[in-house]
């Protein structure tokens, strides 16, 4: 008796801490094909349906930024006194150890996108470039 009620006190905790100290996450990413489409509807400039690299620049940038304003709409804000109603203004950042957190910068991924999965050899990306591209991205954990 007393070892089934120490078994089921100890699942009950392992269960609560899990749930406690699992990451909450957002929205799922959007498929590869939206991110190609929205890609292209946004930021194809010249309207050639490739993307050269300036263009790719934007593209990445953009569409991160967007994604990342959905995840932090999603997310309360927590104070010390509960959740946040609104974020205070000029908060001052905690100054870091000089690391940079997060993906490499657009400017960073664009040109190596295009030296990896440019077959046409025209120095831009077609849909069909650009989405296998999108899909290395997403396997290795980049946006």
């Amino acid at each position: 008796m007393n070892t089934q009620l120490l078994a089921l006190a100890l699942a009950g905790t392992a269960t609560l801490v899990s749930n406690l100290s699992a990451r909450p996450y957002g929205p799922p990413p959007p498929d590869p094909e939206t991110v190609v489409v929205e890609m292209f509807t946004d930021y194809d400039a010249d309207e050639s349906n490739t993307l050269n690299q300036e263009e790719l620049v934007a593209a990445l940038t953009g569409i991160r930024e967007k994604h990342r304003a959905a995840r932090q709409a999603d997310r309360p804000r927590m104070s010390r006194n509960g959740p946040e109603s609104e974020p205070p203004a000029n908060r001052p950042s905690k100054p870091g150890n000089g690391k940079r957190r997060g993906p490499p910068p657009a400017e960073e991924i664009a040109p190596g996108l295009i030296s990896d999965f440019d077959a046409s050899g025209d120095s831009e990306l077609d849909t069909e470039e650009l989405l296998e591209a999108i899909k290395f991205m997403r396997e290795r954990g980049r946006p």
